[in-house]
């Protein structure tokens, strides 16, 4: 599995031609001729575009709650194992609403233990000084312009989750789910 996890937006015409090829196939269509070379994904896939990237995903079993919405890209196990090491499965709108899920219980859970430690502070400072640390990190992203980007398509470049989430639920209420399909995957 790779460092970072991403959601790719595919035509599924694209997903169609690729999905029930052999090795063999694969090797004879998309490598140089060069008999060692490897294929890498990306050629295989063609014209996709990257609208999420998830980060690491070492926690909270995220990466099998995606993977669990969809199925694995390549019905070939053979070409699955190739490319097994960017784990690419076949996903589809609920793997947004997981991923949303997901985000909802973090934010919560952080909340949870922000208030946590100002309960458990025994000094008014020393309150203040954790809501003062949450406003630093927030200030940080609205002086750097990372949480509303109007050059960008993507809403947010921000890294918090209490940002990211309204991304998630952007492309879950404006993806054509009738055109495109949905590939997670990690490099």
């Amino acid at each position: 599995m790779g460092y970072r996890n991403y959601l790719y937006k595919i035509k599924k015409k694209n997903v169609n031609n690729i999905r029930n090829l052999t090795l063999e196939e694969i090797k004879s269509k998309y490598r140089n001729k060069d008999e060692d070379c490897y294929v890498d994904i990306d050629d295989l896939l063609g014209d996709y575009e990257t609208i999420f990237e998830f980060g690491k995903l070492y926690w909270d079993n995220t990466i099998a709650r995606i993977e669990a919405t969809g199925n694995q890209l390549f019905t070939n196990d053979e070409v699955q194992e190739y490319f097994s090491d960017y784990a690419p499965y076949l996903v589809g709108k609920n793997a947004l609403k997981v991923a949303i899920e997901i985000y909802t219980n973090k934010i919560k859970k952080m909340y949870e233990n922000l208030k946590e430690q100002v309960d458990n502070a025994k000094t008014d400072k020393d309150k203040v000084d954790i809501y003062a640390a949450h406003i630093y990190d927030y200030d940080y992203y609205w002086k750097k312009d990372m949480v509303i980007n109007l050059e960008k398509e993507s809403i947010c470049q921000s890294w918090l989750y209490e940002h990211l989430i309204f991304e998630l639920v952007h492309l879950y209420k404006t993806i054509d789910f009738e055109e495109y399909d949905l590939i997670f995957l990690g490099w």
